[in-house]
């Protein structure tokens, strides 16, 4: 899924699995973002999305491969939501208000929050 917009979703905007990239979406006042299947193989790609307003968690990964890059998050309930037991490697991902992100994402360089 490249290049879309996704509003008003009751559940979540973008449910991936797989090999399934989001990249430069603009995904706004939904339940969930991105949901992430703890079933699916493959590697989930999220890069380049602005999540705002979400009434959940914004990106949702519960396990397997993801990785999440370049994205800016933006007055949701939650923002990241990366099991134990996901391998998530978060980079530049920006928060704009309050808000926290997963242990994986502690590197200073690898986030920010404001």
């Amino acid at each position: 899924m490249r290049r879309c917009s996704i509003p008003n979703v009751a559940s979540a905007g973008v449910f991936a699995a797989g090999n399934a990239p989001v990249e430069d979406c603009q995904i706004s006042q939904c339940a969930r973002g991105v949901a992430a299947s703890q079933f699916a193989g493959g590697i989930t790609l999220i890069e380049g999305n602005e999540f705002n307003d979400c009434t959940g968690t914004a990106i949702d990964l519960p396990a397997r491969k993801r990785m999440v890059i370049g994205n800016r998050l933006r007055g949701n309930a939650a923002n990241i939501n990366a099991n134990a037991n996901a391998n998530v490697v978060l980079g530049e991902v920006v928060v704009c208000g309050p808000g926290t992100l997963p242990a994986a994402a502690a590197n200073p360089t690898a986030s920010l929050v404001w």
